[in-house]
């Protein structure tokens, strides 16, 4: 098992701002705020500091250990000039999904520009990506879809660990940054390869196997295909009304028809057909592929191109859906933009 920069780390700074959630645990399960000295402030991003919310849901203050816990998911997204005036340090504790769409990233890079504009140096204690480090997928987003969703230019799939991915975004912000590396992992380690526990990275990825379906299920939120949000397995099965059939060649699953009822979000009360994902080799599965294959086969398909837009931020979505090409000149394209994004990527990267 590997050693997380958690466990490695020492307060030598003073006074510390944390940005952390329930994934910020030691190799023993001790929370970082339970094992920290001179915490003054701990920030939280989208879904809270045990992850109780739900997606999208505003999130309050509150207090742990008379410790003041503020939100940077709704009206305030970074922090407050005033909330770091006594503060020596940033300390950011966080698991990453390893996708773009995942706010996390987000809500790092504009705590690092806040640190940056403080002149306060911030430290990412580094955890291991849950579906790898090693390997890129999807279109670069376009400047014009940057969100909240996609803070910048990077690929869905971006094949950085957290420390990673905050020297890869401070190439354009410049604060100063250190990063408390790993001992022991490698870029090709799961999370469960590189660690013997998960803790859930938000309410609606409970499992290490639905981080892997979550990289490409998401893309289905912009469409009227439900990923079983308010069901027992959220981005384990996907439904819509009529859904009975999925044309796919997509190799490492299985597919087993469902009937499913989500308590809320999408269908929220209706009754609807579908599938449960069964992941059987996850070395040959390209979830991706079985994403746009179910787009394909869905008779009644409707798509939300504002939210495509955002997500993907690649029309060639409509021409694979329409029959107009195939899935091998999508990763064509695709892989001219991996191949000028890596070229910026491996000079941040700090593993092997």
């Amino acid at each position: 098992m590997i050693r997380l920069g958690l466990d490695k780390f020492r307060n030598k700074y003073g006074k510390i701002a944390l940005v952390t959630n329930a994934t910020g645990v030691d190799s023993h399960l001790i929370y970082n705020f339970q094992r920290m000295q001179n915490i003054s402030i701990i920030f939280t991003p989208e879904q809270g500091l045990y992850g109780t919310m739900l997606d999208g849901e505003s999130v309050g203050d509150s207090h742990i250990k008379g410790i003041p816990v503020r939100s940077l998911y709704g009206s305030l997204k970074s922090p407050r000039d005033e909330d770091l005036d006594e503060i020596d340090a940033i300390v950011y504790d966080i698991e990453d999904a390893g996708v773009r769409y995942f706010t996390y990233i987000s809500t790092m890079k504009l705590v690092m520009e806040s640190a940056k504009k403080k002149g306060i140096e911030m430290i990412i204690l580094d955890r291991p990506n849950p579906i790898g480090a090693d390997q890129i997928y999807g279109p670069l987003l376009p400047e014009s879809n940057l969100s909240f969703v996609g803070i910048d230019t990077i690929p869905i799939k971006y094949g950085m660990t957290p420390g990673e991915i905050a020297l890869f975004f401070n190439r354009k912000i410049n604060a100063e940054v250190t990063v408390e590396r790993m001992e022991g992992y490698a870029r090709k380690m799961l999370h469960d390869e590189a660690l013997n526990f998960y803790v859930p990275l938000s309410l609606h990825l409970p499992t290490v196997e639905s981080v892997i379906n979550y990289q490409a299920f998401c893309l289905l939120e912009a469409t009227n295909i439900s990923v079983g949000r308010g069901t027992p397995s959220p981005f384990m099965q996907f439904g819509a009304p009529g859904l009975e059939k999925v044309e796919t060649s997509v190799e490492g699953v299985k597919l087993r028809h469902v009937k499913f009822r989500p308590m809320y979000s999408l269908y929220s009360g209706e009754l609807i057909d579908g599938f449960y994902i069964h992941i059987m080799d996850r070395s040959k599965y390209d979830p991706f592929r079985l994403v746009f294959d179910i787009m394909k086969s869905y008779g009644r398909l409707e798509i939300n191109k504002k939210k495509m837009d955002i997500l993907l931020g690649d029309n060639i979505i409509y021409d694979y859906v329409g029959g107009s090409v195939q899935y091998e000149e999508i990763l064509e394209k695709w892989n001219y933009d991996i191949e000028k994004f890596n070229e910026i990527r491996k000079k941040f990267l700090i593993y092997s």
